[in-house]
């Protein structure tokens, strides 16, 4: 994706977010976007029952973020907004509503400078 960083961006100043879309090669991000949806289905469609109920352990989520270095120097409240859900509750945080949220947020920016919603 012609990108340097490999964490979730939350925290990013405004310089890393202008790099960031300035650097950014869009048809390969459609292209990971698609990538992570088809495999997020069979994740899904694999689950033994009940495994959403579960929830997710501390520990193992705290050495996700330090190994795959996911968190930004500016998003340490990730982690503890993130413990002690269960697994179910990722899929519809972070598959779902995260996603409107940002919606949300970019269309009122977009009534602030004055422009219509189409």
């Amino acid at each position: 994706m012609n990108v340097l960083r490999r964490d979730i961006g939350t925290g990013m100043t405004d310089a890393e977010v202008t790099e960031l879309s300035e650097r950014i090669d869009l048809a390969a991000l459609c292209g990971y976007w698609s990538a992570v949806g088809e495999a997020t289905q069979q994740a899904v469609r694999s689950l033994r029952p009940g495994v959403l109920e579960e929830i997710v352990d501390r520990t193992a989520l705290q050495r996700l973020l330090a190994e795959d270095g996911l968190l930004g120097p500016h998003a340490g409240w990730v982690e503890e907004f993130w413990s002690d859900h269960p697994r179910g509750w990722f899929f519809f945080h972070l598959g779902l509503t995260h996603n409107y949220q940002h919606i949300g947020e970019a269309l009122v920016v977009r009534s602030l400078l004055g422009q219509r919603s189409r």
